[in-house]
């Protein structure tokens, strides 16, 4: 049974084997396979605006055995794709001339990154057997057969019109350049230049000058570091919220007045004059005259409901749980009453002053109570008059507006 190099997967024929047919599986080989890893063009490797996996078969043609591999540019691509190859150890030249403007990574199947080949441009790409990686990184010397262009570290031209080194910033900063002394010509953009000599004429205002040789205090021109302005001079007026050195215009306080007291504040103070006198802009109403403010919460309290009073008169529910003191006096009448005192003998009972039980005889006495009077008085005081209870908390009074418009 035949088997299949690493590489390039070659039919590697078994001694004994393929008797009669052995001469095709050798020409397949180098007359097919071999001279496609060799020479191989393909322009079929991707031929569809998707992703694209290419392969080596053993012992037949397939795309990835190809030395060059050319994206047309009959396909359009409308986003960057990836072309896979296999795991082999193989050299590749990728040419991406695919229309819409989008590169192509190629990677080996499975791994996460690759090369990405721009549109437009050649590379010269290997697999090691497990990453694309590019093929070159160092050239000794390089002849181009046109110049170099900017967006790729060039020069964009073939000649210096000049001498030195070349200049391929917009706004190079210069070190001690050696202009030379031009016949004419305008010069701009320049610093540094000795203007106590050889200068002649005004500077106009339009080019940063003054327009003027001497300080007369009117016009455009500003010569001092801490002007006094008279009349009544003009300013920007710079927009609502602006916290710099600029000056302040008499447009742009009102306006910040204006935004710190929308439609709907509120202004306190100790006087009576309006604030759309104070201030100067807005219309103002009284409000809330003998009243106290409280913070809204948009449920028990709404913003512009009134409630409650300056007095109040308690109910017995509202007072606490107490007691009251009582006092009560007690009369006892006793018109008097008397005790018999009996000792029982043997035949009866006989009344005995002075003995006891310790005569030997059991003794009893009967009660006879009459004529007892209690008689109980209690009292009980009042207190209160119904006065009502004054429910302002300390306060000092000021006078408040409401801005409607």
């Amino acid at each position: 049974m035949s088997s299949y190099s690493t590489n390039l997967k070659l039919e590697l024929i078994t001694t004994g084997t393929q008797a009669g047919t052995w001469g095709n599986t050798t020409n397949t080989n180098l007359g097919t396979l071999i001279e496609q890893a060799i020479s191989g063009y393909s322009t079929t490797a991707m031929v569809t605006n998707a992703d694209t996996t290419i392969t080596i078969p053993d012992g037949a043609a397939g795309e990835a055995r190809n030395m060059y591999l050319e994206i047309p540019s009959t396909l359009t691509l409308t986003a960057s794709r990836v072309l896979s190859v296999p795991a082999n150890s193989k050299l590749y030249f990728v040419a991406n001339n695919s229309t819409g403007g989008y590169a192509i990574t190629v990677k080996v199947s499975g791994r996460p990154s690759g090369v990405s080949v721009p549109n437009g441009a050649k590379m010269v790409l290997v697999s090691n057997g497990t990453d694309i990686i590019t093929a070159e990184n160092y050239m000794a010397t390089l002849t181009l057969g046109s110049a170099l262009p900017v967006t790729s570290g060039g020069t964009g031209v073939t000649t210096s019109t000049g001498s030195g080194a070349n200049v391929l910033a917009t706004s190079p900063t210069l070190v001690t350049p050696i202009l030379g002394t031009p016949q004419s010509g305008t010069l701009t953009n320049a610093t540094g230049l000795p203007l106590t000599s050889g200068v002649t004429g005004t500077l106009p205002v339009a080019n940063g000058g003054t327009g003027v040789t001497t300080s007369t205090g009117t016009g455009n021109t500003v010569l001092s570091a801490s002007p006094t302005f008279t009349g009544a001079p003009l300013a920007p007026t710079a927009s609502v919220g602006t916290s710099t050195t600029q000056i302040a215009t008499t447009a742009f306080v009102s306006a910040a007045l204006a935004a710190a007291y929308p439609v709907g504040s509120i202004y306190m103070a100790t006087v009576s004059t309006s604030p759309a006198t104070l201030l100067g802009f807005g219309t103002w109403v009284a409000y809330g005259t003998g009243r106290m403010p409280i913070s809204a919460d948009g449920s028990t309290y709404v913003a512009g409901a009134t409630g409650g009073s300056a007095t109040t008169t308690l109910s017995t529910a509202n007072l606490p749980s107490h007691n009251h003191s009582a006092t009560s006096t007690s009369t006892v009448s006793d018109p008097g009453h008397n005790h018999i005192y009996y000792l029982k003998t043997g035949t009866g009972y006989r009344p005995s002053a002075g003995q006891n039980e310790n005569n030997g005889y059991d003794a009893n006495t009967s009660t006879s109570v009459t004529g007892i009077t209690v008689s109980t008085s209690t009292s009980i005081g009042n207190t209160g008059s119904g006065t009502a209870v004054t429910t302002i908390s300390p306060y000092i009074a000021v006078y408040m507006w409401n801005r409607t418009a």
